[in-house]
């Protein structure tokens, strides 16, 4: 596709070389969450780094986590997300929009709604 791309319009393909930042391959479900990991406890140098300097839980705009809710390791909440009350989260990936039920247990894993992927620890 790109050769075709590139016969047919000359100077469409662009690249940007990443010196100095973190780059992984988040091919797998379980490089998309040692990226998180890296960024948030191995403080990874990467292109955002001010938004998540110093922190291992990543909270995107809109995004609510409850009281008594427990968060350990790294967590990544996306935008509008809610946490409810005695949900332990350990090591997760929370994408936009989905609430954590109260009760859940979830260590190395990723969560849309009520779709939950474990990454074998």
């Amino acid at each position: 596709v790109y050769l075709d791309l590139i016969d047919r319009k000359p100077g469409c393909i662009h690249g940007y070389m990443v010196q100095g930042n973190y780059w992984i391959d988040i091919g797998t479900p379980a490089f998309y969450l040692q990226v998180h990991q890296d960024i948030l406890l191995n403080k990874k140098l990467v292109l955002f780094s001010k938004e998540t300097q110093g922190r291992s839980v990543f909270k995107g705009s809109g995004s609510i986590i409850e009281s008594e809710a427990l968060l350990e390791g790294f967590v990544s909440l996306g935008k509008h997300c809610v946490v409810k009350r005695q949900a332990f989260l350990k090591d997760c990936v929370v994408w936009d929009n989905t609430v954590v039920k109260g009760g859940i247990r979830l260590e190395n894993g990723v969560i849309d709604g009520d779709w939950k992927h474990i990454i074998s620890a």
